[in-house]
């Protein structure tokens, strides 16, 4: 049975990977010996996505795991080189978003030690319903001893909210980032989401089978990450790894004046070309399907040379051989595909699509990820 993707809702995943049942591997340390190998057990079948490149576990249920409990130890910082990599991304976020005064909050703020690095200018509130709650309550941080829910009005006005690992754990992701949007723009124009998830990018090309556990149901990679925190409004500032490629963190920001993307054609460009600007930073090549007035336009709006989109796929065998205009990419056979296939195919051909989708599966490369511009 195909799963629905949490982040783009496409039911195009693959199943890469299966366990039977896996024990909890960060929440709940055994006092014996014996109640380490009578354990709970969860299964495992990690998925990923050929429409944004999330990996997630359809076999995931939120529910299962208690992270008030009095056994969950969510990790401290002891490391002068995390240290460092925190004092430098807050002291970015300041410097960016200038925060004298403001509100800032943080989902999952564990023991305190990065949101306090905001409370010199700031008035800063944290979200933690496992006991590390205490140390932040030390630190004379504010903190709401319970999980954050999407569907509560707090009596916050934040112009700024963090969550650090802590995405990558949630069932509904998509929830958690529209009411941050809705939240940041509570009597205010404009608010500013930062993001932090591991790389799981790093996980899927290095075979990392060792980074993969129950309380993990998200692994996100740059593309996945940007179509969720746009998928939810908000404008991607940036996003890249960072501290040796193990950390994928982004920036989004949200404001009142923001076109609808329903209805807006700039804003519509702009996200198409953010997008694809991100997976050619990531080395991926990638092609165009339809060579038709809507393909021809496309290419010349958004200013894709050869060198962005590397060609064009056209089934008329009239238009094999030949340049586009403007951005003068070669127009090849679909049978290209099997020589030279490209990571990632643009289908511009609305009345084809379904057809040419089913075409690339099954006879070309499945594995191709599939972008269509009316659904971004």
């Amino acid at each position: 049975m195909k799963s629905k993707c949490p982040v783009c809702d496409d039911f195009n995943a693959q199943e890469i990977f299966k366990s039977i049942g896996q024990p909890l591997a960060r929440y709940g340390l055994c006092e014996s010996s014996e109640e380490s190998l009578s354990v709970t057990r969860y299964p495992i079948r990690l998925c990923k996505c050929s429409g944004c490149d999330l990996m997630y576990n359809s076999d995931f249920e939120y529910s299962r795991i208690n992270y008030s409990s009095g056994l969950v130890q969510e990790s401290r910082v002891f490391s002068p080189s995390i240290k460092s990599f925190m004092h430098e991304s807050a002291g970015k976020l300041k410097k960016l978003i200038g925060l004298a005064l403001a509100e800032v909050i943080e989902i999952g703020c564990g023991d305190g030690y990065y949101l306090g690095l905001f409370s010199d200018e700031s008035s800063v509130v944290g979200f933690e319903p496992s006991l590390e709650a205490e140390e932040a309550e030390k630190k004379n941080i504010r903190v709401v001893r319970e999980y954050y829910d999407p569907s509560i009005n707090y009596d916050l006005e934040p112009k700024l909210i963090i969550m650090r690992q802590v995405l990558e754990h949630l069932d509904n992701p998509v929830n958690y980032l529209k009411s941050f949007a809705d939240l940041l723009l509570k009597g205010k124009s404009e608010g500013y989401v930062y993001i932090e998830v591991p790389n799981g990018g790093k996980t899927y090309d290095s075979n990392r089978f060792y980074d993969v556990y129950y309380e993990h149901y998200l692994y996100f990679t740059i593309q996945s990450l940007v179509a969720l925190l746009e998928k939810c409004g908000f404008q991607v500032i940036s996003c890249s790894e960072e501290f040796d490629g193990e950390i994928i963190s982004a920036i989004g920001v949200v404001n009142s004046s923001m076109p609808s993307m329903q209805y807006d054609f700039y804003y519509k460009m702009k996200i198409l070309a953010s997008k694809i600007k991100l997976l050619k930073s990531e080395g991926k090549s990638i092609a165009l399907w339809g060579v038709s007035g809507n393909g021809c336009a496309l290419l010349n709006f958004c200013n894709f040379n050869a060198s962005v989109i590397e060609y064009v796929i056209d089934s008329d065998k009239r238009k094999q051989g030949f340049f586009v205009p403007g951005t003068g990419q070669l127009v090849v056979s679909p049978e290209y595909l099997k020589k030279s296939p490209p990571d990632v195919i643009v289908i511009l051909s609305q009345l084809h699509k379904i057809d040419i989708i089913e075409q690339i599966r099954i006879t070309y490369n499945p594995n191709i990820v599939i972008i269509i511009p009316d659904e971004l």
